[in-house]
């Protein structure tokens, strides 16, 4: 048996394993491994208040926010999205090459662009 246990006195967590032993002799005993988990649930909490603290900033940022991988798009803000004209979905499927203008990022990031493009075709950065 296993479980998590949570000491409301000192606010430890700590991770129980439990296990019978048979014996030959047909007696049972048991087994107990107690581990302290608590600075794993910390960094637990820490990291999920971190990524609610990125996710937040980058979803109402009015700037493109990206996050390329393997020079793949792994995650772009809906600011980016509409700069481009592409949704994740579709971008999930391109690589960073396939939209960026070939002047290069002097010139505009995005070969395919919104309302907010200059007159030659360009994003102005």
């Amino acid at each position: 048996m296993r479980w998590k246990l949570h000491s409301p006195k000192d606010g430890h967590w700590w991770y129980v394993v439990n296990a019978p032993i048979h014996h030959a002799d047909g007696s049972v005993s048991k087994q107990a491994m107690i581990q302290n988990i608590t600075a794993r649930r910390q960094a637990e909490e820490a990291l999920k208040e971190s990524e609610a603290k990125f996710r937040t900033l980058t979803e109402t940022a009015a700037s493109a926010i990206s996050i390329i991988q393997d020079d793949r798009f792994r995650y772009m803000n809906p600011a980016g999205q509409g700069m481009c004209g592409f949704t994740l979905d579709e971008l999930a499927n391109m690589r960073f090459r396939d939209i960026v203008h070939p002047a290069g990022p002097r010139v505009g990031w995005c070969a395919r662009g919104s309302a907010d493009q200059g007159a030659n075709g360009h994003v102005p950065l």
